[in-house]
């Protein structure tokens, strides 16, 4: 079974419902949508993303910046990533040939879900 598979497969154990569109998978956590997009020529690694969840007023790129390079420094395996005007999250991971790719696939939506809630806190000012 390809790893693409598998990961569908822990998705939907743990009642994620993923809808695969466009050689990707979609699917919803917390109310916030992430997307895995599989290697095909490289079943050893695992991305998953949390698209464009935070939009940047003008004026506000420099305290972005900040945030992101201290939540980055702070977070394990994820990093996020800054476009024009949104902030995204991204958590890419090789999984050795004996890993249990359940808990990887657990470990990286939950850690992309920390490091959202960590950045949308720090933006606050919560942290």
């Amino acid at each position: 079974m390809k790893t693409k598979d598998k990961v569908v497969n822990a998705l939907t154990k743990f009642g994620l419902m993923p809808l695969e569109e466009d050689g990707k998978v979609h699917f919803y956590y917390q109310l916030t949508l992430y997307v895995y997009i599989p290697d095909e020529d490289d079943q050893d690694f695992v991305a998953f993303y949390i698209p464009a969840f935070y939009e940047m007023s003008d004026g506000e790129e420099l305290e972005v910046m900040n945030v992101m390079n201290e939540c980055n420094s702070f977070m394990k395996v994820t990093k996020l990533l800054m476009d024009k005007q949104h902030v995204s999250a991204a958590c890419e991971l090789f999984i050795p040939d004996d890993s249990d790719l359940e808990g990887v696939v657990k470990r990286g939506v939950l850690a992309l879900h920390q490091t959202k809630e960590h950045f949308e806190k720090e933006m606050k000012g919560l942290l």
